[in-house]
């Protein structure tokens, strides 16, 4: 259900037609409402055909290429601070996140005691930088926010712009997949890795380079992680967490949803802003997460 580079299954064929389908009545009814065209555009319908026919092939090229933006990578170096020794005991961040938020914590509690082996849907290569970790499932992000700037010294550089935070497309698929899985709770239980595998990459390339079965965490995921895992943020000499699993509208921008989030440290506290979705930093790296095959 989620793209790699790999021929479309027949779902994606299906759901990327469903994509395009639904545009053209749209941009139909705007541009025939604002032009006297309609008899012209019939009688050059060949020339017309043609057209459409390139901008599709070109359309499927430009987002369906794994090369996308490889330039847009750097070496790095950075890692996690030594003070964060890893993910903690699941159960424990379930009942933590339970408390802070007042969740019900069952649905959660129950599919850790069976989540499968991480071996079975991770890939080989990210098995060493990923583990389980917990979040809300349908919590805002400025009350994820709000709790962390209880807890330790934080600031938000868009505090006043959180509605034009949306979730990407893929990972709102991959977190309607989690909850399917694990019976709609108010907690999600997730195998995620915070950056490494991705570090030294913009987030569009992050997006290029997943997995078939990989999305972007959110800022809500990156939040419930500092939540239970403060550790994670100590110091500017560390890798810091992009959140790929969002897109930013800049209102000073005439690039739509050009920014997505990001989580650093920086003049001794834990701060929340938004960068380029094509700039390519080596002490950032994107969090994703990996779903479990059915």
């Amino acid at each position: 259900m989620l793209s790699e580079a790999a021929p479309a299954s027949p779902e994606q064929r299906e759901h990327i037609t469903g994509m395009i389908q639904a545009q053209v009545p749209l941009v139909v009814e705007k541009y025939l409402d604002s032009y006297e065209g309609g008899v012209r555009f019939i009688d050059n319908g060949t020339g017309a055909m043609n057209d459409v026919r390139d901008f599709v092939r070109d359309l499927v090229r430009k987002y369906g290429s794994p090369n996308q933006y490889a330039s847009e990578e750097v070496a790095s170096s950075y890692t996690y601070p030594p003070e964060y020794k890893g993910p903690k005991s699941i159960c424990d961040q379930i009942l933590y996140l339970a408390e802070v938020f007042n969740l019900n914590p069952d649905s959660a509690l129950a599919y850790a005691q069976i989540r499968p082996e991480l071996k079975s849907f991770v890939p080989e290569d990210a098995l060493p930088f990923v583990g389980w970790f917990a979040f809300p499932r349908a919590i805002a992000t400025g009350a994820v926010l709000s709790k962390i700037a209880a807890s330790r010294s934080f600031y938000n550089y868009r505090a006043s712009q959180m509605d034009r935070l949306r979730v990407h497309s893929r990972t709102a698929m991959a977190i309607e997949t989690l909850s399917e899985q694990q019976g709609n709770g108010d907690i999600l239980v997730a195998a995620l890795q915070l950056g490494m595998r991705h570090r030294g990459r913009s987030t569009r390339r992050a997006h290029e380079v997943f997995v078939r079965n990989e999305f972007g965490a959110t800022s809500v995921i990156g939040g419930a992680i500092i939540l239970t895992h403060p550790e994670r943020f100590v110091r500017w000499e560390q890798l810091h967490m992009d959140l790929p699993g969002e897109e930013f509208d800049n209102p000073a921008s005439s690039v739509r949803f050009g920014l997505a989030p990001y989580l650093h440290w920086l003049d001794g506290m834990l701060k929340f802003g938004t960068g380029a979705v094509g700039g390519a930093f080596g002490y950032f790296g994107s969090a994703s997460g990996f779903l479990p095959q059915k």
